[in-house]
C-alpha cells in the first residue's frame, strides 16, 4: 500500500447527445452506430484508456496504483462511501451505529447484495476481508492498529482478532483499544473492499486469474498485450453485473434512528447502461491520434490540444490531486537548516511554474492543505520576497541536492532546477522508471528531495494525519512535527471560527518548517465522445464507470 492508494471526490454530470459506438482492437478508427443500424437490444460497448500502464493486484490488500481503484471500483463494493469533503454514505452496510465513546461501531449489512458467484454476501465476508487487510498491511494503516487484538493476531499470539465480532449473518462490531476519529473513512478506502470468505474457494493465485466481488461489473478476462495503432496496452474487459444490487431497494433496519447512523443514498443510485467495459492500460507514451481511437481517456491535455478536440467532450475533475516536495533533511547536511529548506519553498514562482507546464489542468499550490478541506484559503499566497532576505544565510559555496523524480515528473523537474539555480542551489535531478522511484520511495528514502503527492482522500484531515504521524502512509520520510500533528489530532471541531484559527496555525508551522513544499493541484482531464451523455465521479481521479450513460439510438 502507498500514497497512490489515496484518491477525493466531485460529482459531475454531463448531457450531451448522440449515437453509441461499438469497437474492436484494430488499427481502424471505430465508427459510429447510427439509430436506424442499432436496435434497443444491442450490447453498448465502451472502450476507455487510462493515463498510467500501471496495476498492481486484484487482491485489495495490495492496493498500490491510481488505476488499481479503478478496477477495484468496478468489481467490488466497500462498507461505507464518501464524497469529495468526507461525507459518508451506506454502500454495503446499510447502516452503523458508534458507541458514545467512539470505541465500538456495530453494522447491519444489506441483505440482497450477491457475489458474482451467486454467493450472498455476510458478515463473513467483510471480517475476512478485514482480516486479509490486517495480515498484510497491519503496519501501514494506523486504523488497524487501532482494532483490540490486531497486534496480538498478527504476532500470531492469538488464531483470531478480538475485536472483530460477528453477531448474526448480517451483523458485527468492531472494537477499537482507542478512539480513532477517520475510523469510518478508513472503510471508504478501496483497500477495504470486500472479497468473498476464503477467496470464493479459489486459492489466492486463482483468484488472481478470476477475481470475485459484489461490484456494477463482472471481470472477463486480461491482456497483457494488445495492440492499437502500433501501440502496446495491457487490456481488462468486464461485462455488466445484471443482479447488481439497488440501494434503493435496501430496506431499513428500523432501529432507534437517534442512535443508528442511517442515510439514504438515492444520490448515488444512477445506473449507467454499458453492457461491456475494455479498460486499457497504455504501456507507452500515446499520440492523440490514437488516443482518440477511444470513446474516452484520461490524459494530460494541452490548452492547444483540447482546441484540436471540437468534436469531443472535454471536462476536468476536481483539484486535489497535490505535488509535493518532500524534503529529507536526514540525508543532506545543508538542509538541515531550517532556513535553506524555506529558501526553496519561497524560491519557486508557482504561477510561473503551472504556465511552463502548460497542460490546462493545474492550478498553483501555496498551501499543503487540500482544495477540498473546509478551511483552505484559496487567497492565500507565499511571499516569494523572503527568497531574497534567506539567499544571504546560505553558505558562499553552491548547495548541491538530489531530487527523484519519476519519467512524467521531467519538466517540472527542470523547471524547479532553474529557480533554485537563481539562489546558488544546484538540483541534480535523479530520474528512474515508474517501478523503481516507488520502491525506493517505499522502502528506503535516499534522496535529498522527493517529488511526490496525494489526493485529499477518504478525509482531508485524514491527509494531513498520514502526512505527518510518524508511520503515516503519506511520510515517506518518516519526519513529523509534533506540533502540526497535536493541532491536526483537535480537528474537527463544531466551533467553525476556531477550527479555521487551528488551520490557519498549522498553515504557519507547515510553511516555517518547510519538510513539505506545495507545488500545484492538478485535476485529470477526461476526453469522451458526445455519445457519452453521462459519466458521474466518485472521486475526482475515479470515474464511476457503472453510471455512464450512452446514447444508442
Amino acid at each position: 500500500m502507498n500514497i497512490k492508494k489515496k484518491v477525493g471526490f466531485l460529482l459531475f454530470v454531463l448531457v450531451v447527445i448522440c449515437f453509441c459506438t461499438k469497437q474492436t482492437d484494430n488499427d481502424n478508427p471505430p465508427t459510429r452506430t447510427g439509430a436506424k443500424e442499432t436496435s434497443a437490444s444491442s450490447p453498448i460497448i465502451l472502450n476507455v484508456c487510462l493515463k498510467r500502464p500501471y496495476f498492481s493486484s486484484f487482491l485489495p490488500y495490495r492496493f498500490f496504483y491510481n488505476n488499481d481503484s479503478h478496477i477495484y471500483e468496478l468489481i467490488y463494493n466497500t462498507l461505507i462511501t464518501a464524497d469529495y469533503s468526507g461525507r459518508l454514505a451506506p454502500e454495503v452496510a446499510e447502516c452503523w451505529e458508534v458507541s458514545s465513546d467512539g470505541k465500538e461501531y456495530t453494522f447491519w449489512l444489506r441483505k440482497n447484495i450477491t457475489f458474482h458467484n451467486g454467493k450472498l454476501l455476510t458478515a463473513d465476508d467483510v471480517l475476512f476481508s478485514l482480516k486479509q487487510l490486517v495480515s498484510h498491511t497491519y503496519k501501514q494503516n494506523a486504523e488497524l492498529c487501532c482494532i483490540e487484538g490486531t497486534g496480538d493476531f498478527v504476532a500470531r499470539r492469538t488464531p483470531d482478532i478480538t475485536g472483530l465480532e460477528k453477531i448474526d449473518d448480517f451483523k458485527f462490531k468492531v472494537k477499537l483499544k482507542k478512539q480513532c476519529k477517520y475510523f469510518l473513512h478508513f472503510l471508504s478506502s478501496k483497500s477495504t473492499s470486500i472479497i468473498p470468505e476464503n477467496f470464493g474457494g479459489l486459492s489466492q493465485t486463482d483468484f488472481q486469474e478470476h477475481p470475485i466481488g459484489s461490484g456494477p461489473f463482472k471481470f472477463q478476462n486480461y491482456q497483457d498485450k494488445t495492440l492499437i495503432k502500433g501501440f502496446n496496452f495491457r487490456k481488462f474487459t468486464f461485462t455488466r453485473n445484471t443482479d447488481y444490487f439497488n440501494f434503493k431497494s435496501a430496506k431499513s433496519t428500523g432501529k432507534n434512528k437517534k442512535t443508528i447512523t442511517k442515510m439514504k443514498t438515492t444520490t448515488t443510485t444512477a445506473t449507467g447502461n454499458v453492457d461491456q467495459l475494455n479498460l486499457y492500460l497504455p504501456r507507452e507514451e500515446l499520440d492523440l491520434g490514437t488516443l482518440l481511437y477511444f470513446d474516452l481517456f484520461v490524459k494530460d491535455i494541452t490548452p492547444q490540444q483540447k482546441d484540436v478536440l471540437t468534436n469531443r467532450n472535454v471536462i476536468n475533475s476536481s483539484y486535489d490531486l497535490e505535488t509535493i516536495l518532500a524534503i529529507n533533511p536526514k540525508e543532506n547536511q545543508w538542509i538541515q537548516n531550517k532556513e535553506i529548506r524555506q529558501l526553496i519553498n519561497y524560491s519557486i514562482n508557482r504561477e510561473q511554474l503551472v504556465a511552463s507546464l502548460s497542460s490546462g489542468n493545474c492550478i498553483p499550490a501555496h498551501l499543503l492543505m487540500p482544495v477540498n478541506l473546509f478551511g483552505h484559503d484559496p487567497y492565500y499566497r507565499l511571499d516569494y520576497q523572503k527568497a531574497r532576505q534567506l539567499d544571504t544565510l546560505k553558505a558562499e559555496n553552491a548547495v548541491t541536492f538530489s531530487l527523484l523524480i519519476p519519467p512524467r515528473q521531467k519538466k517540472l523537474a527542470e523547471y524547479i532546477r532553474e529557480e533554485l539555480k537563481k539562489v546558488n542551489i544546484n538540483m541534480k535531478i535523479i530520474l528512474v522508471d515508474a517501478e523503481t522511484y516507488y520502491q525506493k520511495i517505499e522502502k528506503s528514502p535516499e534522496h535529498s528531495i522527493i517529488l511526490t503527492g496525494s489526493a485529499d482522500y477518504p478525509s482531508p484531515y485524514n491527509f494531513l494525519i498520514n502526512l505527518y504521524r510518524p508511520d503515516g502512509l503519506l511520510n515517506i520520510l518518516k519526519i513529523s512535527s509534533p506540533q502540526v500533528l497535536a493541532l491536526i489530532d483537535k480537528l474537527p471541531l463544531i466551533d467553525i471560527k476556531e477550527e479555521v484559527e487551528i488551520l490557519k496555525h498549522i498553515t504557519r508551522l507547515i510553511e516555517e518548517e518547510s519538510i513539505y513544499i506545495p507545488l500545484n493541484c492538478y485535476a485529470n482531464i477526461i476526453v469522451m465522445k458526445p455519445e457519452i451523455k453521462r459519466v458521474l465521479f466518485k472521486y475526482p481521479s475515479i470515474i464511476n464507470f457503472s453510471s455512464i450513460e450512452v446514447e444508442n439510438e
